[in-house]
């Protein structure tokens, strides 16, 4: 297991099984191939599988624990990721899609309209997620207070809007030529 903190903050950005899994998260072909950016920001460090990772930061080459917080966020936690689980599957389902990774399955479609969607869906997907990861690991770092209510998270998220025009008008799905 890897565990990719944040050089700069010490924060845990996420674990993976191998490197191949990391390069997915990022879209690209290997470690050499994330962005420069993200490499100069990153550090991978072994760690056991099972590794929770939002309970740690990691400086001066040691994972230190997070203090608890003041509150149980456990039934917060839960309730946030149903309702933005919710939120995004509503916005594919606007578009006539069973849900939000029904969606994201057509990203390789030969029909470029509905690739095209896919890519949008996707897109809000991993910034909806790691918008809520990051809200998260900043309550448990004490750098925000713990919401009151899942409202409060949900509004942070980005706002869900498509980037391509509805294809679905009267009914018609368009037919593409091979």
């Amino acid at each position: 297991m890897i565990a990719v903190v944040n050089a700069v903050s010490g924060a845990v950005v996420g674990v993976f099984s191998k490197v191949e899994e990391l390069a997915d998260r990022y879209r690209c072909d290997g470690l050499t191939d994330i962005p420069k950016l993200l490499q100069d920001a990153i550090v991978q460090v072994p760690v056991e599988p099972g590794f929770n990772a939002m309970a740690y930061r990691y400086e001066s080459g040691a994972f230190i624990a997070l203090p608890p917080l003041p509150v149980d966020t456990t039934a917060l936690i839960s309730s946030v990721k149903a309702l933005a689980q919710a939120r995004l599957d509503a916005f594919a389902q606007a578009r006539g899609y069973d849900g939000i990774l029904g969606l994201c399955t057509y990203i390789n479609d030969a029909n470029q309209v509905f690739a095209a969607e896919a890519r949008c869906g996707a897109d809000l997907r991993s910034q909806t997620w790691a918008t809520l990861w990051a809200f998260q690991r900043k309550v448990m770092m004490g750098e925000l207070p713990v919401p009151a209510t899942s409202e409060e998270v949900l509004a942070a998220l980005p706002a869900l809007e498509w980037t391509t025009p509805p294809i679905m008008e009267l009914g018609s799905i368009p037919v593409v030529q091979p």
